[in-house]
């Protein structure tokens, strides 16, 4: 798959879920009360160090995955998984037959996958979100991403509390 065809896909289930009354931006321009004023304009802050963006929530959300992710970072996050579920079975398996000490290889096999999946997820996140400011808004408004904005010294994330001035 392209990142076109990732851009398709959001830009088509954006159109649907705003005609349901979502009000998912497209635009960076769109976000209430954000940092800067236009996508070029946070490309530019993240290259100029001004802005950071982080994975806001630590939730891994499998139908975003699979609708901006790369084959590559598909196969990557999968052999994950196998590592972290089939790895230790093998081990339980190997120290059954051969020595108890390959017990020790079970939360090793864990840890390996868990981190592969992780590193796999975060790349296509931020991958995605860099190369385009539909996909951007879209992971902004669910939450999956933040910009932290060193100006202003604020974290902002979508459904951020509006702060009343005095």
């Amino acid at each position: 798959m392209k990142e076109e065809d990732a851009e398709t896909k959001i830009v088509d289930f954006v159109a649907r879920m705003n005609e349901k009354g979502k009000g998912i931006p497209t635009r960076v321009a769109e976000i209430e009360d954000f940092p800067v004023f236009s996508y070029d304009e946070l490309l530019a802050s993240l290259q100029a160090g001004v802005c950071n963006v982080s994975k806001f929530s630590c939730n891994y959300e499998p139908d975003i995955f699979n609708a901006i992710a790369v084959p590559y970072e598909k196969f990557l996050f999968n052999s994950g998984l196998v590592l972290q579920y089939l790895g230790p079975i093998t081990a339980l398996i190997l120290a059954y037959v051969y020595s108890w000490w390959v017990l020790l290889a079970v939360p090793v096999f864990f840890i390996i996958g868990m981190k592969q999946g992780k590193s796999a997820y975060l790349r296509a996140l931020f991958r995605s979100a860099f190369t385009s400011e539909a996909i951007f808004c879209f992971l902004f408004y669910y939450k999956q991403v933040d910009v932290y904005s060193k100006l202003t010294d604020k974290i902002y994330y979508w459904g951020m509390e509006k702060k009343e001035s005095a």
